[in-house]
């Protein structure tokens, strides 16, 4: 009985392995449009996308000296590369983005530095997902759908993005995306170094189309804070 089945399973090997090899294929091609139908719905959500503000939790993990920082704050973006993050925890520090110049406020230190942001990839992929194009996604990134699960009880889609572009390599090896099923922006994205140091922020609260208004950007240098311009 024990050699019939092994002949049996051995006879029928090269069949099953065809009907085995068109099924990756046809999961292969799902996925394949699966992915696509994520991109679109996300470009989908940009265009109607012209404002939003967000809670976040963000840790950093230093991988070498085995130590991570964690932040929470507040975080504002407007269509036109507006952008406000205030910390909250464990500090107050603010960095504001507005015209290509960027602008962080440490109260501490009394201390403001003023960038320009002639590199946009670093401060860029902070936010990246937020009214983006497919085209643009693509070809940036490559992109993989890694799979599916929860996010603070939200259904989300997990995508993995490698950078194609010296200008984002240089900073980053993997970008991961957590979708949203709802509003097709991520909730959730992890930042890969080439130390292997990681990024990670999560997005809560998330309010969409406020009507935020232009000068919720305009940064004004307090009377106490030294500037230092590394802007020219």
């Amino acid at each position: 009985m024990i050699i019939t089945l092994f002949l049996i399973l051995f006879t029928v090997s090269p069949a099953f392995a065809q009907i085995s090899e068109k099924s990756k294929e046809s999961d292969a091609d799902d996925k394949t449009a699966l992915l696509s139908h994520i991109l679109n719905q996300m470009e989908q959500a940009g265009k109607n996308l012209t404002d939003f503000k967000a809670d976040f939790w963000q840790v950093k993990v230093f991988t070498q000296f085995d130590d991570k920082a964690e932040s929470s704050g507040k975080v504002t973006y407007k269509k036109g590369g507006k952008i406000l993050w205030e910390f909250e925890k464990p500090s107050s520090d603010k960095l504001t983005i507005n015209k290509g110049i960027a602008w962080l406020y440490s109260p501490k230190m009394k201390q403001v530095q003023k960038v320009n942001l002639k590199d946009k990839a670093q401060t860029e992929s902070l936010l990246l997902g937020f009214g983006s194009t497919t085209a643009e996604i693509r070809d940036s990134y490559e992109v993989n759908l890694i799979g599916a699960d929860k996010v603070n009880q939200k259904d989300v889609y997990i995508l993995e993005l490698i950078p194609k572009h010296k200008d984002i390599s240089a900073y980053f090896s993997k970008i991961t995306l957590w979708i949203d099923k709802d509003l097709w922006l991520p909730i959730k994205t992890q930042l890969l170094e080439n130390n292997e140091d990681t990024t990670t922020i999560e997005f809560h609260s998330i309010q969409l189309n406020t009507h935020v208004a232009d000068s919720v950007f305009d940064f004004k240098v307090p009377k106490e804070a030294e500037v230092i311009d590394y802007s020219k």
